[in-house]
């Protein structure tokens, strides 16, 4: 199990979700025990997720939520 220190690194997803962000966040995957690497793509999906419902708003794209 790991523990979160709060500190952007190996395993997290900083706010921006930028392909570097992304990937430092899935780097190290292949020392993990297969039951994290669920939470880990969890995240790094969530993150990615919320930039683009973001940028959809920006953009008033149709469908975008008011």
């Amino acid at each position: 199990m790991t523990r979160d220190t709060g500190e952007p690194g190996p395993g997290t997803v900083e706010d921006d979700a930028t392909p570097g962000s992304v990937a430092e966040a899935l780097s190290g995957l292949d020392d993990l025990p297969l039951e994290e690497h669920v939470a880990r793509f969890g995240a790094v999906h969530d993150r990615l997720r919320a930039r683009l419902d973001g940028q959809d708003e920006q953009a008033g794209a149709p469908g975008a939520e008011a």
